[in-house]
């Protein structure tokens, strides 16, 4: 597995525009400029990954997707296996035009991450963009065999749901 090693892995997001109102003596305009994210660094102890899984997926009408987090299922973009045991970070990216997404639930070996519970899950509608991150501490663990699955299943009955899935973590 190729790790991730002598560089910074940054996630943000950004808020930028401008917000008018008339206002009883004229126009009051604010300007937005936010950015909100959360930076890691190489090595696996608070506020670091060492393992990257990004892939892009396509989901048939109705079909579903299990992914083995810890296993080899999972290839880094280096085609090489990649073995989450913590994921600090996590973007789920539903494309427009298409199906939605509900994350987690899968039938056996459920990895709760950020839900607390294996049964629970997240729908991203098409267009929609789910982040989280937990860089304190360990992160969300990943156990072989009996907590290392999610699932990704496609809401619509009639159309594919297309989208990008990134996860960030340590191998140990």
């Amino acid at each position: 597995m190729a790790l991730i090693t002598g560089t910074n892995v940054n996630l943000q997001v950004a808020m930028t525009g401008l917000i008018a109102a008339a206002g009883p003596i004229g126009n009051v305009e604010e300007i937005l400029n936010t950015s909100l994210g959360e930076a890691f660094t190489a090595g696996t102890g608070t506020g670091q990954v060492d393992t990257a899984y990004a892939q892009s997926f396509s989901l048939a009408a109705s079909a579903s997707e299990t992914l083995g987090l810890n296993g080899g299922g999972l290839t880094d973009p280096f085609g090489e296996a990649v073995n989450f045991l913590h994921v600090k970070a996590l973007i789920l990216k539903v494309n427009a035009g298409g199906g939605g997404v509900i994350f987690g639930n899968p039938a056996s070996a459920g990895a709760p991450l950020f839900f607390g519970a294996v049964t629970q899950t997240v729908e991203v509608d098409p267009g929609e963009v789910f982040a989280i991150t937990k860089g304190s501490g360990a992160g969300w663990p990943i156990t072989a065999s009996t907590a290392m699955n999610v699932k990704l299943l496609n809401t619509s009955a009639s159309l594919a749901a297309s989208g990008t899935l990134i996860l960030l973590g340590t191998s140990v």
